[in-house]
């Protein structure tokens, strides 16, 4: 390990919060994907008619978590408790349900929507989006892009400077 510090590989490692956020992102938006697919699965298993092509209109929809998610701090997420990811998670998701029924009534394509494969929906996404996270986490988090940089005011001339290189001991 000391020669590739001296070498200068370990240096140039820093963290990449963009890409942080992008992979939180993209896992956020798979586990939508995931908890949609097998609801509405479920509802076909069940008897229920499902119109493929009327949920596929929906698709662009599910944009609104993201931003969601965004506006309630969730990306990168990094240096929250794990409590307040998961309240602040659970609260945009249940937000952006919302905001999706509340466009189905006032539409007036409510009715074509499956009520139960709607709320199915919303469990599992609840269930998979911190699920999701929480894989990215034991996947990438000793990867060297993972994490931000942070600064610390130190009483010296220079300020000293890191990066969060550790995973949090909750990852």
């Amino acid at each position: 390990m000391g020669t590739l510090w001296k070498r200068g590989a370990l240096a140039k490692a820093r963290p990449l919060p963009s890409l942080t956020a992008l992979a939180l992102l993209l896992a956020d938006l798979l586990a939508l994907l995931l908890a949609w697919g097998l609801a509405l699965l479920f509802r076909a298993a069940t008897g229920g008619s499902i119109d493929p092509l009327l949920y596929l209109r929906l698709l662009p929809a599910l944009l609104v978590f993201p931003l969601l998610f965004g506006a309630f701090g969730l990306y990168p997420a990094l240096g929250l408790h794990p409590a307040q990811e998961l309240r602040r998670l659970a609260t945009a998701t249940a937000l952006g349900f919302l905001l999706l029924a509340t466009g189905a009534f006032l539409s007036k394509s409510g009715p074509l929507y499956s009520r139960l494969s709607f709320l199915l929906a919303f469990a599992l996404a609840l269930l998979f989006l911190p699920l999701g996270r929480a894989l990215l986490r034991h996947l990438f988090a000793r990867k060297a892009w993972w994490g931000a940089g942070w600064w610390w005011p130190g009483r010296a001339r220079r300020p000293w400077r890191g990066s969060f290189r550790r995973p949090p001991s909750w990852a």
